[in-house]
This record gives structure tokens, C-alpha cells and sequence, in this order.
């Protein structure tokens, strides 16, 4: 089954060059009818800055073609539900080369070795260390924030006569694009500060924003907010088993912020 497109433009706020990178194509279902869907497509270079944007309208198959100077992307919005998606709202992200699938490792469960916000609900920072922090000057009016981290993959529940759990870590840096509004404290005690996370949330700003959502990194003892258009995760080495939440800085290569994954 085919399908019409009922009207289309497309926005260009950002030139597209060989020079570009990889590049991120997010489609958005805004309304599905019974047999007119209302979509939205959004494309972002490796620093999460928009692109271009394009929205359309589409009868039958909710079947969308991106297409441009580097590659060739299909969306398809189901009314099913196929890729994940279902009705208003929900997004499906992909990224225009295969960059982000490189790197996994079978015995720690980690799929690839670079994720991004499109990953956000399969992902959790709990007990992660961070050992470093940098906010990083753009081209563009805003920066970026990096962290440098040791994150936790997999717990491993103890064997018997074990008492103790052991952990799947790897060193990653944590990179949030066009930063602004970055606030928050730090509340240590004692000759040992110790930046663990407690988790990461993702909010939605008061001024309904929703492309620049504000970012919440509660920590065990420190607190940062700010907004954000979103986030990549790069996994510089494979996960080595520990039976500490934290690796020893020879280990995990020092503090960087090198933006590779491994393969």
C-alpha cells in the first residue's frame, strides 16, 4: 500500500555539506486519524543542533521519505504501532549511518557502544561515578556539557557462597548539546568527595519547550539542572566485570572526554 502526501515544505536553518557528519533524522507523529496522519521530521548534525524541519500530512500507511544529499532514511508511522510507534506523540529516532551501531558486548548485555536521548527509557545512570565535568565552547551561541563517567551496565546478582554483587562498568563520556540555564550545588563532608548519581531525569520546561527539555542530574550528594537539546553516550572501552561500582583510574584510561565508541 502506498501512500499521499497532502501538503509539504520543508525548513532549512543549517547548511548540510560532506563535512557534516552523521546526521540524526527524528520523526514525530503530531495526529493520527483513521486514515490521515499529521508527522513531523526533524534532522540534527552530531552536536544535537536542528537542521532542517519538515512537517507533512500523510493518507494510508503513515509512510514518510527522507531524503537529502547523504543518505536515504524511511519512517513508518503505523497505526499498529510498527517500530515502536503508536499514536501522537511518540517519537522514532534514527541515526543516518551505522556509527551508532558499532561496538557491543555479549557478556555484559551492552548492544552498542554509542546510545543517545532516542535511548533514554533503557537507560539508567544509578550509582554511576562521575570524574570529571567540562562545558564545552561551540561555534554556536551554546555550549555543551560533557561528563566523563564510570556507568554501570549490568548488576550481577552473587552466586553462592558469594555475599556481594558484582558490576558490569565502562568508562563513557556523557555529552549534553546546546546547554543553557546549567545551575546546581555540591554538598560534601569529609576529605573524600564522591560525585555517584543517583539518577538522571528528563523534565518538561514550564515554558513547554519540549525540544529543549530540561535535564535533572540528581547525584548522592550534588545537584545539577539545565536544559538541553538532548544527549550521546559514548562507550570508550568494553565493559569489565568489578566487584566495585567504580574502576581504578589506570584502568579506565585516566579522565577524558574522548567521543568514540569502542568497536
Amino acid at each position: 500500500m502506498g501512500y499521499t502526501s497532502l501538503d509539504l515544505s520543508v525548513k532549512f536553518l543549517r547548511p548540510v555539506t560532506a563535512d557534516t557528519g552523521r546526521i540524526r533524522a527524528v520523526g514525530t507523529v503530531l495526529n493520527g486519524g483513521r486514515r490521515t496522519a499529521l508527522a513531523q521530521a526533524e534532522l540534527f548534525d552530531e552536536k544535537d543542533r536542528l537542521l532542517a524541519t519538515r512537517p507533512d500530512t500523510v493518507e494510508e500507511e503513515w509512510t514518510n521519505l527522507v531524503e537529502n544529499g547523504v543518505t536515504h532514511l524511511t519512517y513508518i508511522f503505523s497505526k499498529g504501532g510498527q517500530r515502536g510507534l503508536t499514536r501522537a506523540g511518540v517519537q522514532q529516532a534514527n541515526w543516518l549511518d551505522t556509527g551508532m551501531d558499532r561496538g557491543s558486548h555479549q557478556e555484559s548485555g551492552l548492544s552498542k557502544s554509542v546510545w543517545s536521548d532516542a535511548d533514554f527509557p533503557e537507560m539508567g545512570w544509578h550509582d554511576a561515578t562521575v570524574h570529571g565535568l567540562s562545558v564545552q565552547p561551540t561555534d554556536d551561541v551554546l555550549p555543551r556539557f560533557l561528563l566523563d563517567l564510570d556507568y554501570i551496565v549490568r548488576w550481577v546478582h552473587p552466586v553462592p557462597p558469594a555475599t556481594h554483587f558484582s558490576f558490569w562498568i565502562a568508562p563513557a563520556t556523557l555529552v549534553f548539546g546546546d546547554v543553557w540555564d546549567l545551575e546546581g550545588d555540591l554538598d560534601f563532608k569529609g576529605t573524600t568527595p564522591d560525585l555517584e548519581i543517583d539518577g538522571l531525569h528528563r523534565l518538561a520546561p514550564d515554558d513547554g519547550r519540549e525540544d529543549l527539555p530540561l535535564w535533572h542530574i540528581e547525584g548522592h550528594a550534588f545537584d545539577l539542572r539545565f536544559r538541553a537539546s538532548g544527549y550521546r553516550q559514548y562507550f570508550r572501552k568494553a565493559p569489565v566485570l568489578a566487584s566495585r561500582q567504580t574502576l581504578p583510574h589506570a584502568e579506565r584510561g585516566g579522565c577524558a572526554f574522548t567521543e568514540v565508541g569502542f568497536r
